[in-house]
């Protein structure tokens, strides 16, 4: 009803505004020209540079000796169009009354204006712009339609105009129907006027394609073209729409006819408008298109004239930003980073100052992203994916520029491994595809992608699915496409999984019919007879093999020498030998492999070759070596590629991290090092995109010349770190002990046991001060299978099921309990049963692998031990930990390195520093109340109390891998007994030798603080998160909240505790959270136990599993009165605590008293 009263009120001004209209034009002379009148403008383009303001009106134009009346908004528009890029155009007008002249440079104007005439029916219009403000599109638009239809009679364009403007008000409002009706009805107003009606036709064709309506879009450029020609073929505005198409037929995957209109399009404006920067548009469109079919060279020509010629006409403008961009993305697919970077970061600027909210922002934050993608920084390419999608989303929601940031944060989360995540970006950049362009290119894409999800996730049937889909497109539209092979290709992986070589050998037959066609002695060729030479071998065909796997290394050898690819080539053809029995040539292709990964992973960057799944082809490498190994009868050899092996895991999970470690050396010498790092790696990439393509014998000659320049300043650099650091030296280019150097580190009362699972065959060495034996063990797969199954039936009490009843608990628990003595029998037997007579020492020095990591060695048995004890009234197994002292290592030559930064230290003047009892929930009874009314404000889980949205993020991940959250929300228990745990440490500690952070003080601050460091223990009584899935997210959360109950950041992350400074004998993590995850990774604990070590400290406790609050009080008071009163050494110590727990009825079961491991150094 209101708004039919609405309707009626506007009716009535219009016909009172009729009448006012009837007196005043009879007073108005036939040639009057009134103008138009300034509505709005765009801060830092032209019209502004030239001192256009609102409600200036303009008259008439002038450029050189040319010039005329402005009548209408459309003549404006013309004029830009047609006369800007030939020349600078005089404008005059009135402002206030007052004559007034502007002058406007060839860049854009950006300068909205209305009719100016005395006869518009300008309240009526205001009236529907004021609408407009208040979000009342529809309402604005039947305001102005009304007016329209008025003025039809009197003033063609001014209806047109109107109709226009109606047009678009109901398109942003999504009005469709509607707006395809303005629009027709502007156009048939200005019938009479071609050069009216091309503009119209061609914004009706922008609206289209901005909605993804890409075939409509066509036909209507194609009308505005027919209309444009009728008085002039070769005019800037003809040309402009050329410009239009080649760029929407382009999107539609058809790069010839797109090269076609483009280069009708240059030839006009060269002609027209010579040196301007609508030539450089032109330059720009066919680089595009260059760009697209896979000429980069004839891609980069076009935009370096594109940019001379910007640069020319006006420095640092959108023209030079537009060019940058341009040159970035192909410096980019050449692998040129730095020159990437450089352009893309001068666009960026320009960007920034002049127009930070258009559509080419998001262009240019995106090729930024991608750029950080390819250099392995996955969180700044996040960073600028996000920026550029909440750009695109509020400028052009649901938009191809949208579904182009899903994509690449698709990407950006799946090397990430979170597939779940992965997924739903993929899937929405489909939908908007398959919206805007069914059947397209970009569809494909979409569903390569998905099909690469499901292929992680291991559903190969949902993966061939979406396979197959993209494939179909392909071969419609691009069937001899490099991207089709790469499909086809995709395929063949999956027959692979499937152990169907026929059909896998046909689609890589196929892909490299393409490759070969396309890309010739190229990279992807070599990956093409790399696939054919996997499918010989899995046939046994090894002559077929190694003929496969020759082609491929090489061409790697020589376009990519060093890489991980070269590596797997000198890898799987070293496989191929030993094979053949040829071992010699096998061990010399090993090594060679070997030496290729470690060059690779030592600059812990991420360039091209770095793709998920290789890190376990990695270890595949290493395990096949040592296989060939111990077939030659050289043990001591294999035990040092093992220990090579554990330092080389450690890099690839700080480069997944992307740690950036500073600690003991200058800043300023680490980003030199860095920086050579990522120049050196560009400058190699450049080198194999140049082999791949064309190329002249001086640009290899150049190349070469500044790659052995960066190798030379790289190794001076290397060299300075040496001598300046030889803690960092240490760990980023770690060397490895041989056995007798091994040996050394070990006493009389010690023996080392260092495991190795392989998927065949697993081995463990049992090395002390004069022998070194290895034995075979099972393949991977039985002892993982027995471990989780000991870890599950040890962490039984921590399971919570929802509907389990108190009497269902006890039965469940019961029969774990029942179950557990034969599963820890039966692990036993397989990781220890090979060596029972080798337990000669009081010592054991455990270096596990895999799911063992997890696993307490303490509660396992000697198999046919004959020395039982009781405990809960049955007869069990001794284990271990009654007769041995165990320690834990990351690596044997990790002890090396411990010893050699403890030598000569300090002791530090105070005992124990404890963290306990953090506050992680503002409605924790700690937190005080708020004031103001605040008390309302509550947050639902604990990543909203995160400052830090990287926090967020990393802490999220963590724990969802470990299972603490709950319907996606953060469950992070508050920690009561840690109380208890700090008062009774404290207890036994010298007064005025302890420091007690509770409660809020608890927090990130303390941790990553000076002061820890002045004492000889650290005890962290709070949440650590151990991921095994994903290693690089372990962590410890201390308080989230401050006193008010604010967020703050209280994750203390992988990198946090690398950069610490903490050079103490002992830290102690009491409350670790582990969740043995599908995928296991022991360096969830190695990472976070090193990175300790790594800080300072000689040793580290940390629990595999959270223990009981009650029970891990009581644990820690004996462990530490031990220490602190008895004098016992902290390994003892913890044995003592152990054995004191184990024989007491309470808390006998090994969840009680196991779960405490200490790793590092004994002594």
């Amino acid at each position: 009803m209101f708004r039919q009263i609405g309707i009626w009120a506007t009716l009535l001004l219009l016909a009172l505004h009729a009448c006012v209209y009837a007196l005043c034009q009879a007073s108005i002379p036939n040639n009057f020209n009134s103008g138009v009148v300034v509505e709005s403008i765009t801060k830092n383009f032209e019209a502004d540079k030239a001192g256009l303001q609102e409600g200036d009106t303009i008259l008439n134009w002038s450029r050189d000796e040319t010039g005329g009346e402005i009548t209408s908004p459309f003549d404006l528009s013309s004029i830009e169009t047609e006369q800007a890029p030939r020349g600078a155009v005089t404008l005059t007008g009135l402002r206030d009354g007052e004559k007034w002249t502007w002058r406007l440079g060839p860049a854009y104007w950006r300068v909205k204006s209305r009719p100016g005439s005395a006869d518009f029916p300008l309240l009526i219009y205001q009236r529907g712009a004021e609408l407009v403000k208040e979000n009342k599109f529809i309402e604005a638009a039947e305001v102005w339609k009304s007016a329209a239809l008025k003025r039809q009679q009197t003033a063609s364009w001014s209806a047109a105009w109107l109709y226009f403007h109606t047009a678009e008000t109901l398109a942003s409002a999504q009005r469709s129907k509607e707006a395809d009706e303005a629009y027709r009805e502007a156009i048939e107003n200005v019938a009479a006027e071609p050069s009216i009606a091309a503009q119209l036709w061609e914004s009706w064709a922008d609206t289209c394609k901005q909605h993804g309506d890409w075939d409509t879009a066509k036909k209507k450029y194609e009308r505005a073209l027919l209309e444009a020609k009728e008085s002039n073929a070769e005019t800037l505005m003809v040309a402009a729409i050329l410009s239009d198409l080649a760029n929407l037929v382009l999107d539609q995957g058809e790069p010839a006819k797109a090269e076609d209109y483009g280069l009708q399009a240059m030839a006009i404006r060269k002609k027209v408008a010579p040196g301007s920067l609508a030539v450089a548009e032109s330059l720009n469109d066919l680089a595009h298109v260059a760009a697209i079919t896979g000429d980069m060279e004839k891609a980069e020509n076009y935009l370096s004239q594109e940019l001379v010629l910007a640069k020319k006409v006006i420095p640092a403008s959108l023209g030079v930003a537009k060019a940058l961009d341009s040159l970035g993305y192909v410096a980019w697919q050449r692998g040129d980073l730095d020159r990437a970077q450089d352009y893309g970061l001068q666009a960026l600027a320009i960007r920034e100052q002049l127009a930070p909210a258009s559509p080419n922002m998001v262009k240019t934050l995106t090729n930024l992203g991608n750029l950080e993608h390819d250099r392995g920084n996955l969180m700044q390419a996040e960073l600028y994916h996000r920026r550029a999608l909440a750009l695109a989303e509020k400028l052009s929601p649901g938009g191809v520029d949208v579904a182009m940031c899903f994509n690449n944060l698709g990407d950006v989360v799946l090397d990430r491994g979170d597939l779940t995540r992965a997924e739903d970006y993929h899937l929405k950049t489909l939908a908007i595809n398959q919206r805007i362009a069914p059947g397209s290119l970009d569809v494909a894409n979409s569903f390569d992608n998905l099909g690469l999800v499901a292929k992680e996730r291991g559903d190969l049937a949902k993966a061939e699915a979406y396979d197959r889909q993209a494939l179909t497109i392909r071969k419609r539209l691009a069937p001899a496409a490099i991207e089709t092979a790469a499909t086809l290709r995709n395929l063949g992986a999956l027959f692979i999984e499937r152990h169907d070589l026929v059909s896998a050998e046909d689609y890589y037959r196929q892909a490299l019919a393409i490759r070969e066609k396309q890309a010739p002695a190229s990279l992807s060729v070599a990956e093409s007879y790399n696939d054919l030479g996997e499918v010989a071998l899995a046939r046994a065909d090894v002559t077929k093999a190694e003929e496969h796997f020759r082609r491929a290394l090489a061409l790697r050898e020589k376009l990519a020498p060093g890489s991980l690819s070269h590596a797997e080539s000198l890898a799987t053809l070293a496989s191929v030998m030993r094979r053949r029995r040829r071992f010699d040539v096998a061990e010399i292709l090993f090594q060679q492999s070997l030496d290729a990964l470690d060059h690779q992973i030592a600059h812990l960057g991420g360039g091209e070759d770095v793709r998920a799944g290789y890190r376990a082809r990695h270890a595949n490498y290493y395990n096949e070596y040592i296989n060939l190994l111990l077939e030659r009868k050289e043990p001591g050899l294999a035990f040092q590629v093992l220990e090579r092996s554990r330092a080389r895991i450690l890099l690839e999970m700080l480069a997944e991290a992307r740690v950036d470690i500073h600690t003991g050396l200058d800043s300023a010498l680490l980003e030199q090092e860095r920086l050579l790092q990522e120049s050196f790696q560009n400058k190699t990439d450049r080198r194999i995109r140049l082999l791949s393509g064309k190329h002249t014998e001086e640009q290899l000659t150049a190349i070469n010349q500044e790659i052995s320049k960066r190798a030379a300043e790289y190794q001076q650099i290397e060299d300075e770190i040496q001598t300046k650091s030889p803690q960092y030296a240490a760990l980023t280019q770690p060397g490895t002990l041989n056995t007798g150097e091994v040996q050394q580190l070990l006493d009389s009362g010690t023996t080392l046991l260092e495991y190795s699972l392989g998927d065949e065959r697993s081995y463990v060495w049992v090395v002390s001060t004069k022998t070194l034996n290895w034995y075979e063990l099972v393949g991977r797969k039985q002892i993982e299978s027995a471990a989780r199954r000991v870890y599950k039936l040890l962490t039984a009490r921590n399971k919570k099921i929802k509907t389990e009843t108190a009497s269902e608990r006890r039965a469940r628990l019961a029969k774990s309990e029942a179950e557990y003595p034969r599963a820890a029998a039966e692990l036993s037997r397989l990781v220890l049963g090979p060596i029972a007579s080798q337990f000669q020492t009081k010592r054991l020095l455990i270096v596990s692998d895999g799911a063992l990591q997890y696993i307490p060695f303490g509660v396992l048995s000697v198999p046919r031990h004959s020395t039982i004890i009781k405990a809960n009234h049955s007869a069990q197994p001794m284990p271990l930990v009654v007769d041995h002292e165990i320690i834990n290592l990351p690596s044997a030559s990790a002890l090396a390195l411990l010893r050699q930064r403890m030598a000569n230290r300090q002791e530090n003047p105070r005992a124990v520093a404890i963290l306990a009892d953090p506050v992680f929930d503002q409605h924790d009874p700690r937190v005080k109340a708020r004031k103001d009314g605040l008390n309302g404000t509550t947050h639902s889980n604990g990543a909203e109390l995160l400052s830090d949205p990287l926090s967020v993020d990393l802490l999220t991940r963590s724990m969802s891998d470990i299972g603490l959250t709950a319907n996606g929300e953060l469950h992070l228990p508050r920690l009561p007994f840690t109380r208890q745990e700090a008062n009774a440490i404290l207890a036994v500690t010298p007064p005025g030798q302890g420091l007690d952070a509770l409660d809020f003080n608890a927090n990130r601050t303390t941790a990553l603080g000076p002061e820890l460091s002045q004492y000889r223990i650290v005890h962290f009584a709070t949440h650590g998160l151990l991921d095994s899935e994903h290693p690089e997210l372990s962590g410890l959360v201390l308080s989230l909240v401050d006193e008010k109950g604010e967020p703050q950041n209280g994750f203390v992350n992988l990198q946090d505790i690398y950069n610490l400074y903490l050079p103490v004998d002992l830290v102690v993590l009491s409350a670790c959270e582990t969740g043995l995850g599908k995928e296991i990774k022991g360096e969830g604990l190695l990472g976070l136990t090193r990175g300790f070590m790594y800080a300072g400290a000689a040793r580290v406790v940390a629990s595999l599993w959270k223990v009981d609050d009650l029970a891990t009080a009581t644990f820690m008071a004996r462990f530490y009165k031990a220490m602190e009163r008895d004098g016992v050494p902290p390994a003892a110590a913890l044995r003592q605590a152990e054995l004191e727990m184990l024989r007491q009825k309470r808390w006998s079961l090994p969840y009680y008293w196991a779960a405490f491991q200490i790793h590092g150094e004994w002594k």
